[in-house]
């Protein structure tokens, strides 16, 4: 019987050694086993290793403790009624979801999956089968139970022939193992719930692991892991992307629209962080706009010229400034200024230009207060415009004027051309252009005002002004014709009778009336000028109204001279009387003067004076001849017509 007993073992070990192959290449999903009455070899093994789901003890006269068996999926076992106790009468049928079962090593599951572990031990009853339901740890291939997050026991790989009760019937234990397995590490299990993170970990209340920490097999992260790097929450990936936790733990986050990343911290957009960089100023800006642009919420930074959710500032030039094109700012020049405004007219040969600058409030100044002052000048040969260009063709002196020829200093310098004007490039007008033969002389005549009222009795003054228009100037004479009845006329220069000068010259004239001439309207007075072979007349419209009294002869006192050197005196004099009563005739007046000279003809007139009032007057005189005697008078004249 023993030697028998080891042949059995023998063989039978020989077919669990040779049998798993078989059962991986040939059996289909189910798996069964059938015992004969004596407990012999296998009957029927078609399926998944028969013989690894129910191990045959050697013999009926004793027990032998046979492995555990395991099982990931589903798992069944179907006992049939004994047949007698001597006997095995029980049928084991194993099914799992993918057809393979394996002695004493569970197959190949995914983590969690449950799985079945089964105690089959033999004794004289046939009825110790323990069988117990578990989750398969995939990491470390093993049938488990939990407690709660934790790993409880270890279900299919309890010691062999462990006597629980201390029967040690025929030499080995009657109850084979314990269905509970031995007992588990106790450590998080994520097969058991616990998060991958914390699976084999402590179970605590704060256990630290790569990216966070596990709190109870939970984990909690305090980190990205990106590419198998680990990052600190917040941590920046340039400037528009991050780590979020509260997000994502294994990819970079976008920072939002308006924001930037730096320094790991999240910042709105702002001069200090920003992406990009913008601005509108141009040189000679009194206002302008910086920009500096933010992540456009998609993980890129936003182009300079995109101003979504940008942040800004309005710049503004200073005071008496403009802005250059990089906004900074400067003081008005040619280059760098607001507005031009010219101060030329067509014709001139010099005139200004003002660069203007800003008013500190975003405008350019109307003013030319702190503007850049540039003198313009014509160029030589032409005149500026009024736009300030300097090759006008306005004449800057259109009249013919004897000049030497064409060009720059010959203008009217009295050669044998007759030339007119334009600018000499220096401010001046003495370029001679358009030049010809000497012409004949001509000239014009006109008075200023043109027209006037006077008292009857009473004078009134215009200007007759003469300008030459052509060839060498020459003395002209004026006269005055078309006078009111009783009326007279006169003319002078600096107070002393003179009715002819060269033009260009000009001369006052002076219409005396009487009580007598007669109120009304004359508007044809004409004034003639005479010389070169030349005549022209101006007109002069002249209104006489009533006098308010009579008008008598004044009345004078020549007084004598002070101030008397070889050179000079003081010549005085006293009216006495105006000839009519101021009473009467609020804006009446006299008019006074001194003669003189070396002999008593007296050819020399001093300044005519106007008064209103009787009193003292006076002249000085100069040009005198040491030891030479001279004579002077005092004269006085009203509107009567003595």
């Amino acid at each position: 019987m023993k030697s028998k007993n080891l042949f059995l073992i023998f063989i039978f070990g020989l077919f669990l050694f040779l049998l798993p192959s078989l059962a991986e290449a040939a059996c289909g999903i189910n798996a069964s086993r059938e015992y004969t009455d004596n407990c012999g070899l296998v009957t029927d093994y078609c399926s998944v290793s028969p013989e690894n789901m129910c191990r045959c003890p050697t013999g009926s006269e004793g027990s032998h403790p046979v492995e555990r068996v395991g099982a990931v999926g589903e798992f069944k076992i179907i006992k049939y009624p004994n047949v007698d106790a001597q006997h095995c009468g029980d049928r084991v049928s194993c099914s799992t979801s993918n057809g393979k079962t394996k002695n004493a090593v569970f197959p190949v599951g995914s983590n969690g999956q449950s799985c079945t572990a089964l105690d089959d031990c033999y004794n004289w009853g046939c009825d110790n089968l323990f069988i117990e339901d578990g989750v398969w740890d995939a990491f470390q291939s093993k049938c488990v139970t939990c407690d709660g997050k934790k790993e409880n026991r270890i279900l299919g790989y309890s010691t062999k022939g462990k006597c629980a009760d201390g029967d040690s019937r025929y030499g080995v234990c009657a109850h084979c193992g314990n269905k509970e397995g031995d007992a588990g590490d106790g450590l998080c299990e994520s097969a058991c719930g616990a998060s991958p993170e914390c699976d084999e970990k402590t179970y605590g209340a704060a256990v630290s692991v790569s990216g966070g920490e596990c709190r109870y097999c939970v984990f909690y992260p305090t980190g990205c892991t990106i590419g198998g790097t680990p990052y600190a929450d917040g941590k920046c990936n340039g400037k528009c992307q991050y780590c979020d936790i509260s997000k994502s733990t294994t990819a970079w986050s976008d920072v939002a629209s308006g924001y930037i990343c730096s320094g790991d911290a999240i910042y709105p957009v702002s001069s200090t962080y920003y992406c990009n960089y913008d601005e509108n100023c141009d040189n000679g800006d009194c206002a302008a706009t910086k920009w500096w642009t933010s992540c456009d919420g998609s993980g890129s930074c936003r182009s300079a010229s995109d101003h979504t959710d940008s942040y800004f500032e309005n710049v503004y030039a200073s005071n008496g400034k403009v802005l250059k094109n990089n906004c900074s700012e400067t003081s008005p020049s040619t280059s760098y200024y607001c507005n031009i405004y010219n101060d030329c007219n067509s014709g001139d040969c010099i005139g200004y230009k003002y660069y203007r600058a800003c008013n500190g409030s975003g405008s350019c100044r109307t003013d030319n207060t702190y503007a850049y002052e540039k003198t313009i000048y014509a160029s030589a040969g032409y005149s500026l415009t009024s736009a300030c260009g300097t090759t006008g063709s306005t004449l800057c002196d259109s009249t013919w004027r004897a000049s030497s020829g064409p060009g720059d200093n010959k203008y009217g310098d009295g050669g044998s051309d007759s030339c007119q004007g334009m600018c000499d490039g220096s401010g001046n007008c003495d370029y001679a252009v358009n030049c010809k033969g000497a012409p004949v002389f001509d000239f014009s005549i006109s008075v200023s005002p043109t027209s006037g009222s006077v008292t009857q009795g009473d004078a009134i003054n215009t200007t007759v002004n003469l300008d030459l228009v052509s060839g060498t100037s020459q003395s002209v004479t004026l006269s005055a014709s078309d006078l009111p009845p009783g009326a007279s006329v006169g003319f002078y220069s600096d107070g002393t009778t003179s009715n002819s000068c060269s033009p260009p010259c000009s001369r006052r004239m002076t219409i005396f009336t009487t009580a007598d001439t007669p109120l009304g309207n004359y508007p044809n007075i004409k004034v003639t000028g005479t010389g070169g072979g030349k005549t022209h007349d101006a007109f002069y419209n002249l209104t006489v109204t009533a006098g308010g009294a009579a008008i008598n002869p004044p009345s004078v006192t020549t007084n004598t001279a002070t101030n008397v050197t070889q050179a000079s005196a003081t010549l005085n004099g006293t009216l006495n009387s105006l000839g009519y009563d101021p009473g009467t005739c609020s804006s009446c007046s006299c008019i006074v003067w001194f003669k003189w000279g070396p002999t008593t003809a007296m050819a020399n007139s001093t300044p005519v004076q106007t008064m209103t009032s009787t009193g003292s007057f006076s002249a000085n005189i100069s040009g005198l001849t040491a030891g030479q005697t001279y004579y002077f008078e005092a004269f006085a004249k009203n509107g009567g017509s003595w």
